[in-house]
């Protein structure tokens, strides 16, 4: 990455872009001892997978592109376990932050939260227990539930989605490659839970912002274990 930076930089470029990689030489030595660690304390039925998904706007500060960001998690009452993460650069620039929210929350459900959905309902199948079949109801239609949630800190975002279609995006099929009709048909979907998100539990910002503050920076280190 920093031999891609190094090209075409000015001298003072270079000798930022040393200092950028020794104080993070210098955080890697001094967080040697930091850890994921997972808790279980919970039954298989009583677990959601949950998507934290986020994105910044124009943090690239050389073609002024966003960032997409999203964390995939078991989460239940006394369970906290950390499956994948991603980190992108979206390839085109958002014309706001709601379109870079958008692309990002496609990105990750496509990428990283539908295919671990597929695999997590094999194992509530496989291990959850089944309720006893109500009236009108199939053996199958009784086996557990399997709750699926989006965390976004984006009001807009949300009702996008949910709606399926925004006037000020239309070009997004074009430019991003976003299918509207096929995110919002994900979202509205029976199994997924689109939910908002306040932006200070949002565990996604830790991929995607920039911080200088050590106790914002340890607050989602916490949230992200």
């Amino acid at each position: 990455v920093y031999k891609r930076q190094w090209h075409g930089r000015s001298p003072d470029g270079q000798g930022r872009a040393i200092k950028q990689l020794h104080r993070l030489i210098c955080y890697a030595l001094e967080t040697l001892d930091w850890n994921l660690e997972a808790c279980i304390g919970d039954p298989v039925e009583a677990l959601s997978l949950v998507l934290y998904c986020d994105a910044d706007f124009a943090g690239d500060h050389k073609d002024s592109t966003s960032t997409s960001g999203a964390v995939v998690a078991l989460v239940g009452p006394n369970s906290y376990v950390p499956i994948s993460a991603m980190c992108k650069t979206q390839k085109v620039t958002p014309h706001s932050s709601t379109e870079a929210e958008i692309v990002a929350l496609d990105y990750a459900l496509h990428n990283e939260g539908l295919p671990i959905l597929t695999f997590w309902e094999e194992i509530v199948q496989l291990f959850g227990r089944r309720k006893q079949p109500g009236q009108g109801e199939t053996p199958s239609s009784a086996s557990p539930l399997v709750t699926f949630i989006i965390a976004e800190d984006t009001e807009a975002a949300i009702k996008i989605a949910l709606k399926g279609r925004c006037p000020t995006m239309r070009h997004i099929h074009r430019t991003h490659r976003v299918d509207m009709d096929r995110l919002h048909e994900t979202c509205t979907n029976e199994t997924v839970q689109l939910r908002y998100i306040n932006t200070h539990a949002q565990t996604a910002d830790i991929l995607t912002q920039h911080f200088t503050r050590i106790d914002t920076w340890q607050q989602l280190c916490r949230l992200l274990n």
